[in-house]
């Protein structure tokens, strides 16, 4: 089962056996899709700061949560991957209070950014407090198979299934 972004997993298990299936690259994805269409009506000026910042953390986070399953097979190397997702993620949160700050994003904008970034790195913490679970290839099997047979994924695992808002 494959889900583009922006096609969220509601209720029940799915097996994972590609990053683009997991619910928080999925919610990362369309968040770092839609600040880059915010952003687009920022000042000229902003372009090489603000602008080009905001859009480089935010798409970081989904980049890292892709390397962090590559490497899903090392637990350390996950929890330090999905680690450096959630700074990139409160990175993201800097730049977007800058950008209200700014005028350049309405309060109501930027609160409900700030709330999907929220959820976002509580997505990660879940995964690196529990990487054990996301790492369930084993050592023995990564030349047979890179498919991941025993991690399961549920809308439950993190209690935020709202669709973006803002």
């Amino acid at each position: 089962m494959s889900l583009g972004p922006g096609e969220f997993l509601r209720g029940g298990v799915v097996g994972v056996t590609r990053h683009t299936e997991l619910v928080v690259y999925q919610r990362s994805f369309e968040a770092a899709c839609r600040l880059k269409q915010l952003s687009e009506s920022f000042p000229a000026e902003e372009r090489y700061s603000l602008t080009d910042q905001m859009r480089r953390s935010a798409r970081s986070v989904s980049a890292n949560i892709a390397e962090g399953w590559g490497r899903r097979r090392y637990p350390a190397a996950f929890r330090d991957k999905m680690n450096v997702a959630e700074f990139e993620a409160a990175a993201t949160q800097t730049w977007i209070a800058f950008a209200v700050r700014d005028g350049y994003l309405s309060a109501d904008i930027g609160n409900k950014a700030d709330a999907c970034y929220d959820e976002i790195i509580a997505m990660l913490v879940t995964m690196i407090r529990d990487s054990d679970r996301w790492c369930s290839i084993r050592h023995n099997d990564a030349k047979k198979s890179t498919k991941s047979a025993g991690v399961h994924e549920s809308s439950q695992d993190y209690n935020v299934m709202k669709p973006l808002n803002w």
